[in-house]
């Protein structure tokens, strides 16, 4: 019989930037992800000086798991 499971959630944020030509049209990403602040804004910037549209940052947050598992297991009484 399984005893005991510790699992802690760590929050993780992912960046991703967007893109559209005009205000009334969709936001397009590359799909690439980010995971620095510092790292998607400089992107960002850079990718404004050359697109004639709207450049924005998106934000999502992402839990990520750390399972500790405690293996305590008893024989059941037979």
């Amino acid at each position: 019989r399984f005893i005991g499971v510790k699992m802690k959630l760590i929050d993780k944020k992912v960046y991703v930037i967007g893109t559209r030509k005009q205000q009334n049209e969709s936001w397009e990403t590359s799909g690439a992800t980010y995971g620095n602040l510092v790292d998607v804004q400089s992107t960002a910037d850079g990718l404004a000086k050359v697109f004639s549209g709207e450049v924005k940052v998106f934000v999502f947050d992402r839990a990520r798991e750390i399972v500790n598992v405690d293996l305590n297991y008893k024989e059941l009484d037979r």
